[in-house]
């Protein structure tokens, strides 16, 4: 009798040290995941606010507001709120911080979308950029041409030798430029 309880001792304290093992691999993965968010709350205009669902005291909800249309919010465990020492503290009252009724799988969809809108609106960004610098380079070749004189052929061909320098220079290497994004440095 006494080897049997031995042995269901034995498997008791190994059931209970596979549960500790997996609560600390749990709770690293938490952890890992409240730094990312806190990251984000940096980003993005972010409150925190005390969670009403979860009984247990300590637990805050961060919301984040992305762009006009998306909110992401995340339950923050109480051993993590060191993290988020940033972010504004509201009352459950705060129109900051009322749930829109997103589901978890809303939330990462919106994520996933989130870098291809980014790079959109940087390829955006650079064409503009370019567009900008081919306006003020036809400005500077018209006044330099208009001073030492010059025919329309010879214009033509100082905008695009001078274009083709720009648009050598902001493109080498960019992964953005069909043309040169190809190439390395």
């Amino acid at each position: 009798m006494s080897a049997y309880l031995d042995q269901v001792t034995r498997q008791r304290d190994e059931a209970q040290q596979q549960l500790r093992d997996a609560e600390s691999a749990r709770d690293g993965a938490y952890r890992e995941r409240a730094h990312l968010v806190a990251w984000l709350a940096a980003l993005y205009p972010s409150v925190l606010v005390p969670a009403p669902d979860v009984e247990d005291d300590g637990w805050q909800i961060v919301y984040l507001a992305v762009g006009a249309h998306h909110q992401f919010s995340w339950h923050i465990a109480p051993t993590d709120t060191d993290l988020f020492d940033h972010v504004e503290r509201v009352n459950p009252t705060d129109p900051r911080a009322q749930w829109d009724g997103h589901t978890t799988e809303q939330k990462y969809e919106a994520i996933r979308a989130e870098p291809a809108a980014i790079r959109t609106a940087m390829g955006l960004a650079q064409q503009i950029r370019t567009d900008t610098a081919r306006m003020i380079l036809d400005d500077t070749i018209d006044a330099l041409l208009a001073w030492i004189g010059g025919s329309p052929t010879r214009a033509l061909l100082l905008r695009l030798a001078c274009r083709a320098r720009i648009h050598n220079r902001i493109c080498w290497g960019n992964p953005a430029c069909p043309r040169y994004g190809r190439r390395k440095r």
